[in-house]
């Protein structure tokens, strides 16, 4: 399923996975799609095993109202697999600066993990070839952002990069 996912849909599931609740509704602003095509996409996601259905709480975005309850979504593992991110990791939240979620927001997300991220986690959570993300951390990253990002090889012998601190700079 990972190789049918779409941008439209990595976001979704990244949305999902940058939540503490894991709770996939409501989607991010980002997406711009109607209402009918969400709910077939999700329904999507939902029938290839990348979300689940779980009880609403009273603050939950309702799925679906049912016999036994009120119902909403939240990712799965292999939801989580498939984006890239390591099932079983704590999530990490965005900052409230950044209430939307990009692709640069999800590779974002994977460096400020403690095990950070490896070429082939954030290729498969924005669907870039590695050349590209190579790209974004030398430029975006480094330049833009100001992330200092520090490249390792852990015991499995797998790159990884994560961020080391953020810089300051005054004149820009």
């Amino acid at each position: 399923m990972a190789s049918k996912l779409n941008d439209t849909k990595r976001s979704v599931l990244a949305g999902a996975a940058c939540r503490t609740d894991l709770r996939v509704l409501p989607v991010p602003e980002t997406i711009r799609v109607s209402e009918a095509m969400v709910d077939k996409m999700v329904g999507e996601l939902l029938s290839a095993g990348l979300v689940a259905e779980t009880a609403a709480l009273d603050h939950d975005v309702v799925w679906r109202d049912g016999d036994a309850g009120k119902f909403t979504l939240v990712i799965t593992d292999a939801g989580l697999a498939a984006i890239g991110i390591e099932p079983g990791t704590a999530p990490v939240e965005l900052p409230a600066a950044m209430p939307k979620t990009s692709k640069q927001d999800s590779i974002v997300a994977l460096l400020r993990r403690r095990q950070g991220a490896s070429i082939d986690e954030m290729t498969a959570a924005t669907g870039w070839l590695p050349h590209s993300v190579r790209g974004w951390m030398s430029g975006a990253a480094k330049k833009r952002l100001g992330l200092e990002l520090v490249s390792e090889k852990d015991g499995a012998g797998t790159r990884r990069y994560h961020v080391a601190a953020l810089r300051h700079s005054a004149g820009a």
